[in-house]
């Protein structure tokens, strides 16, 4: 909840791994809505897990539950926004995911992003990741994918 309206604001928040974003004043009706979308999201996102909670990838574990990557020297944190794209992606691995069809499962359906807010997605995702950051395939015509291992 915040008092900055400006659009730039907004995006920031969300570009940084914030999942919704309101302003004041706000409606508890519009609040309590948005806290339930909230949980339905995380309900999706915990029902769609993989079985196990870590992914291996090839030296670096990325804990899912804890949100941390670690291994080759790295110890970090990531955002859940950054566990569930990462979850999505190793469901099947080579499978490029459409914009539409990451947004779809962070956000739930009728969420529109904008493609700067998924690279900068992407981007710190991949940073954090280090080396293994790319694994992480683009293609513009087709979306991102997590290459076969």
């Amino acid at each position: 909840v915040s008092a900055r309206s400006h659009e730039r604001d907004k995006v920031m928040a969300l570009d940084n791994g914030a999942d919704d974003y309101i302003t004041k004043p706000f409606g508890t009706e519009e609040m309590l809505a948005r806290i339930r979308a909230a949980l339905r999201r995380r309900a999706e996102f915990d029902a769609s897990r993989p079985r196990a909670d870590v992914l291996d990838l090839g030296g670096v574990k990325v804990n899912l539950s804890m949100l941390t990557v670690s291994g080759e020297g790295m110890d970090e944190v990531i955002t859940r926004s950054e566990a569930q794209l990462l979850n999505l992606l190793s469901s099947e691995r080579g499978r490029f995911y459409s914009a539409d069809e990451i947004f779809s499962a962070l956000h739930g359906d009728g969420y529109v992003g904008g493609d700067s807010s998924l690279r900068t997605l992407v981007s710190r995702l991949k940073v954090k990741l280090g080396r293994k950051g790319a694994l992480i395939l683009n293609d513009r015509a087709r979306g991102y994918a997590l290459a076969r291992m």
